[in-house]
């Protein structure tokens, strides 16, 4: 999740958790990993265009 914060919206480890856990960023949990849908979250925020993305 930090990569995904830090690239797309400039955010610390921290602020990346505190996002996922108010909801704006959908995570992926599997045990104590939590994992972000890059491209559903790039989609999201228009980063992505087309059908091929």
């Amino acid at each position: 999740m930090t990569i995904f914060g830090k690239i797309f919206l400039d955010l610390s480890r921290n602020g990346s958790y505190s996002a996922a856990a108010r909801g704006d960023i959908q995570v992926l949990t599997m045990g104590r990993l939590k994992l972000v849908a890059v491209t559903k979250e790039a989609k999201r925020l228009g980063l992505l265009e087309g059908e091929g993305a």
